[in-house]
This record gives C-alpha cells, structure tokens and sequence, in this order.
C-alpha cells in the first residue's frame, strides 16, 4: 500500500501568470499560463494514472487549509477538491509540512509514503522547515517542484527534499514533463514496496502462527525442551526478515537507489521467508496432533489418612501422522529424535505414579490403542505424612529404553486422622449406617406399636437427617472425582 502527500501552494503569487509570460502590454492570459492553474492540471492528469493507492491535498497559504485524504480510486472527489482551491495569502510552509508530517505518524496502513512540495516561492519559516523534513522517518522521502525558480528559492527547496527529487518548471508544458518523469520514479519504488508489503503481511502471519504453536508446545515440558531450538530459531528468523524489510523499506524511499540490488534483497527475503514458513507449517501441523494427545487424572477432591483410594488415569495418545511429521522436521535439520517425545497410538509405554509421602499401587505397561485409554492406581498417604497439599508425579516413559515422554506434576490435599488413629472416609461411612440403622429401627418400633408416632417421627427425622447428612459427605469427597488435565 502507498500514499502520496501533496503539499501545494495557494499562496497569492500562484494566482499569477508564469514569469516568462508576462508582458509590458496588459492581455488576457490563458488558463493554463496561471501558475495554480497549471499545477492544479497538471497534478490531476498524473494522479488518474498513478499507482498510489492514497493520496492527501494539503493546500496552504497564510495558513494551512482543510485536507483531504482518499482513496485515488475515488477521482471524481479529488478532481473537486484540488479544482475547488483559489489562490491568495502568503507562503506558510512550515504549517503545512507540520501538517502533513501529523497525517503520516498516523497512517499505519501504507509502508510507501512520499512527500511533494510543489510551491513558487520562499517561505517565511525556512530554518522551521528544514528541521521538520529531518524528522521524517528513513522510509520516507520528499521530493519537490519550485515554479519559476530563484537562487534562493531553490537552494531553500533543495534543502528540504531529503531522500527524494528537486525539480524546477518555468511553464505549463515543463510541468506535464516533470510530472511524467516524476511518475516513473514512483512506479517503481511502489511496485517495489507492494512486494515488501506482501512479505510484512506473510511474515506477520507466520510469526502468529509461531506463537500458537509455542503455546501448545509449552503444555509438553519434554516436548518443549526438544523444539526450544527451533522455536529460539525460527524467532531470530522472523525478527531478521523484519529487519530486512525496514531496511529495504529505506532504501526503497531514496530518489538514488539500485532498482537491481534491491530487487534481489526482496527475492532473497522472500526464499528466507520461505524456508521459514515450512518449519512454522510442520509446527502448526504438529500443534493440531498434539490437541489430539491428551492426559487427564481422576481423582478425589481430597485424601485422608489410613484410606486407599483409587485414581484413574486417562490417556488420549496422538495420532500416527506425527512420526510422518517427526521425520519431516528432521530433514530439516531443525532437531533429532522427535519420535520419542510424544505418546502416539501402537506405542507400549509404562506409567508410574511417584509420591514419597504416598504409597502407590504398581506401574502399569500397557499398549495405546486408538481412543481413550483408561489406568487404574490406587494410593494410601503414610501415617507420618502431613497434613496439606501434597505433590505426586505422574511418568509415562519407555521401560527397556529409560526414554520419558510425559512428565506431568499434580497436587492433592491430605486430611488427619479422625479421633488419632480413624481415617475420616471410615468414621462417615459407619456414621452413616448407624443412623441408617438407627432410622429402620425406630420405623419398626412405630409399626410395632413400641413407641408412639410423635416420638418416633422426632427421632426417625433426626436420624435421618444424620444419614442424608454422612451419604452426602460421602459420596462428595470421595466418589465425585476432579479431572486434571
């Protein structure tokens, strides 16, 4: 994307015929021997075939007049606009590169932006102006057209056309040559920078795709630490090409510039780009496999001291394309042994639990198979444990060879024993049936005629309640598991 920033003139001198025009004897001159009238025309002719996808009119005077900004597919309202403008006021030029400077800073959406001044006079700000033009950033250049120029004129525009051309006219037809010549200059370097905006927009686009991967890797420590260096990699790269661009960008925007040699930058940026998005596409696709890998862990909300409770373990391995990927990615020489980093379906893998305040039932080998796999373990606290939360391991890994895959770390809280030496599971569950006990009984006793209804009822609400109360606790704590991921 590219836009051009016309500063023009309006100043009262512009409604005056060209210098060699004028005559002793007073005549009628023609439209196109008005110097604004000539620019105005000579301006529109060259932005209906210009490449600039925008263009801003920023006329000035006294002081600098309303812009406009548009798209140049819009011509009919450029053509009003700078045919709407009279001339008239004194040459404020500081105003309006200050100005346009303003509508630069803000467009974020062209990586070509240029200058041109087209003015036929001195202005009364010339130290002002030339300290503005040298804030403008590299990639951007200014060019400018003295109309019936003067020694001091032009030494005055020449200084403020930094990384761009100066150009003088003293009449209608120079105009429509410079701006023809002019057109030429800009229709390259805007082709040149509609290359680099495409690989800006690539480049962005396989930095975001980068990222997404990295945040799915991160959830595999062990996968994590074998692609760090093509992750670390691939980063460098990308901020690499960035440079290379702004760099090209720079020179693209110098009026003395090797059309060639950038040329090749650009194709030579591009096979890098290339090259890079075929390691971030392996990633991308090995992210969308490793979604299908997945390890829950049932367990309890809570353990208690002196009761064995039982876990399960959930395993989602992923699917076989992943060694295809695997072998893709070391062609590239970007890493080695990727195949025994994740947990694929046909592979025999042993998973162990690790605690040492905790007693765990034995590892488990066992072959995936396609779908869900499900691992029972039981685990019974050590009586010397603490209360709190407590961290256990869980391990996936190769039994003959010692290779991890997975290494996942989990955390459970631990509760005391009930009256010193009871676990809290064993004390709810025989509160729970004496009371259940203790309901049936007083239901017999009514029916029997043993003890009246009034206080059967009483005693069968309280004992009830405790029941309900002790089954909920139960079945709350120990029977509705957490799932962890």
């Amino acid at each position: 994307m590219s836009h051009i920033i016309v500063i023009f003139d309006c100043s009262g001198s512009m409604g005056e015929p060209f210098q060699a025009l004028k005559k002793t004897r007073k005549r009628k001159y023609l439209q196109h021997e008005i110097k604004i009238e000539a620019a105005k025309s000579s301006l529109m002719d060259w932005l209906q075939k210009s490449e600039f996808n925008t263009v801003t009119i920023i006329p000035f005077s006294s002081k600098v007049e309303r812009k406009l900004t548009v798209s140049l597919k819009n011509l009919t309202r450029v053509h009003s606009y700078i045919y709407g403008q009279n001339a008239g006021g004194d040459t404020n030029l500081q105003a309006a590169i200050s100005r346009a400077i303003k509508v630069a800073l803000k467009d974020i959406e062209n990586s070509y932006i240029q200058y041109l001044i087209v003015t036929d006079g001195l202005s009364h700000t010339i130290e002002q102006d030339i300290e503005l033009v040298q804030t403008i950033p590299a990639s951007q250049g200014v060019s400018g057209i003295l109309i019936d120029p003067t020694a001091d004129g032009e030494y005055h525009l020449r200084q403020l056309c930094v990384r761009g051309s100066y150009m003088s006219v003293t009449g209608f037809r120079e105009f429509t040559n410079i701006f023809g010549n002019q057109d030429k200059t800009y229709t390259e370097r805007v082709r040149l920078s509609k290359s680099v905006s495409q690989l800006k927009k690539k480049n962005n686009e396989v930095a975001e795709k980068l990222i997404n991967s990295e945040r799915q890797i991160k959830s595999y420590p062990r996968l994590q630490k074998e692609f760090e260096k093509i992750i670390s990699a691939s980063t460098r790269k990308i901020k690499e090409i960035r440079e290379n661009e702004q760099a090209i960008t720079n020179k693209i925007a110098d009026q003395n510039i090797d059309v060639p040699q950038i040329t090749y930058d650009i194709y030579k940026a591009e096979q890098e780009q290339a090259d890079l998005e075929a390691i971030v596409d392996l990633l991308a696709k090995y992210d969308q496999l490793l979604q299908q890998l997945k390890i829950f862990v049932s367990h309890p909300r809570f353990l208690a001291k002196g009761h064995t409770t039982t876990l399960f373990i959930h395993i989602y391995p992923a699917n076989n394309q992943i060694k295809d990927l695997n072998r893709e990615i070391r062609k590239l020489g970007a890493a080695k042994g990727l195949y025994n980093t994740v947990l694929t379906i046909g592979m025999n893998a042993t998973t162990k639990l690790e605690c040492q305040e905790m007693q765990f039932s034995s590892e488990i080998t066992k072959k995936f198979s396609k779908g869900k796999n499900v691992l029972k373990f039981t685990v019974k606290p050590e009586d010397s444990s603490k209360p709190s939360l407590h961290e256990f391991v869980l391990v996936i890994y190769n039994q003959k060879t010692g290779k991890e895959y997975v290494s996942h770390k989990i955390r459970l809280e631990l509760i005391d024993f009930a009256f010193g030496r009871t676990s809290f599971p064993r004390v709810i569950r025989w509160a729970t049936i004496l009371f259940s006990l203790i309901s049936l009984a007083v239901i017999a006793c009514v029916t029997l005629g043993a003890i009246s209804i009034p206080t059967g009822t009483l005693v069968g609400v309280i004992a009830g309640t405790f029941t309900i109360t002790g089954l909920t606790l139960y079945i709350r704590n120990f029977r509705v598991y957490n799932s962890v991921k």
